[in-house]
């Protein structure tokens, strides 16, 4: 019988190439003359059977390429939606804590768009209800350079968890006072987000974004992430609080703590970066009178 093959043409990376409509006829006939001849009816039937059977294996490859293309249509109507849509104001606040600065930042902006990260489970009732209220997103949950990895966090119970980080030995380790009468350190596993993959999902570069990052130490590498993932220049306004001298493991960052306000402000980024490590006591004093430049402060870059 007759079978039809419809002939889709991609190029080099496998993208489908808009062509006029091609069909092949294939037409399988039963052979003529004699039938023992030259192999006789075996030859001639396998020979019918692999033709059929590629002619199938070629109309799933058609069906194949048709629901990609229709796939990759919706995909681009659903971006051009997107894209044609006015730009959002959003804010993020990654190390939330209890929410204070959040809380006070929406009750003088209410149009912005919350969306809120903190692991502290002692703080995820009143912080997911604060979202809520101005439609906003909250998140229990560590920001991070890679999504959904377990990791050990390392709080206290007193004074609001004030300091709790994804790095140990941190100068808050064991409580949030100066001067620790008892070991209120506590340890769990928390899960974490792709920060720069999350802002891709919900912001786009012509939105206005306002970006508080207080992550006790995790902020060099979430940054550092953003900055490759192409996110980094998105944002408008980002306070940074700088945690390098905070514990040993990233005490290597704190030429970082210059650096990057430099280098964004080359794509509009107004960045405020604030530390404590001359004025917190707690902080000078674990990181010790024997280190010459412990007094030092890192210059502001110009330019």
């Amino acid at each position: 019988g007759f079978h039809t093959v419809e002939v889709q043409i991609v190029d080099a990376g496998d993208q489908l190439v808009e062509h006029a409509p091609a069909i092949a006829w294939i037409q399988v006939v039963p052979p003529r003359g004699n039938k023992r001849a030259a192999g006789g009816d075996d030859a001639m039937t396998e020979s019918a059977r692999e033709l059929v059977k590629r002619v199938v294996e070629l109309e799933e490859i058609s069906r194949n390429l048709r629901a990609r293309l229709e796939r990759i249509e919706r995909k681009e109507k659903a971006e051009a939606l997107v894209n044609d849509a006015p730009p959002k104001m959003l804010v993020f606040e990654l190390g939330a804590n209890d929410g204070s600065w959040i809380r006070d930042f929406l009750a003088n902006q209410p149009y912005f768009i919350p969306h809120i990260f903190e692991p502290q489970p002692r703080y995820s009732a009143q912080l997911e209800a604060l979202a809520k209220t101005y439609n906003g997103s909250f998140h229990r949950a560590a920001a991070w350079n890679k999504e959904g990895e377990t990791m050990r966090f390392f709080a206290h119970t007193d004074d609001g968890g004030v300091g709790s980080s994804l790095y140990s030995g941190h100068a808050y380790e064991k409580c949030g006072t100066i001067d620790c009468k008892q070991d209120f350190s506590e340890q769990y596993d928390v899960l974490t987000v792709d920060f720069a993959a999350y802002m891709k999902r919900v912001a786009r570069p012509k939105d206005v974004i306002v970006m508080r990052m207080d992550i006790e130490g995790a902020e060099y590498e979430v940054a550092r992430h953003m900055v490759v993932q192409g996110v980094a220049c998105w944002v408008d306004l980002w306070e940074f609080e700088a945690h390098a001298m905070y514990t040993n493991d990233t005490r290597k960052f704190r030429p970082v703590d210059a650096v990057l306000p430099w280098l964004l402000r080359a794509c509009g980024v107004q960045m405020v970066v604030q530390d404590w490590y001359t004025e917190d006591f707690k902080v000078f004093r674990t990181w010790g009178d024997s280190d010459p430049c412990s007094r030092c402060r890192m210059p502001v870059i110009e330019g």
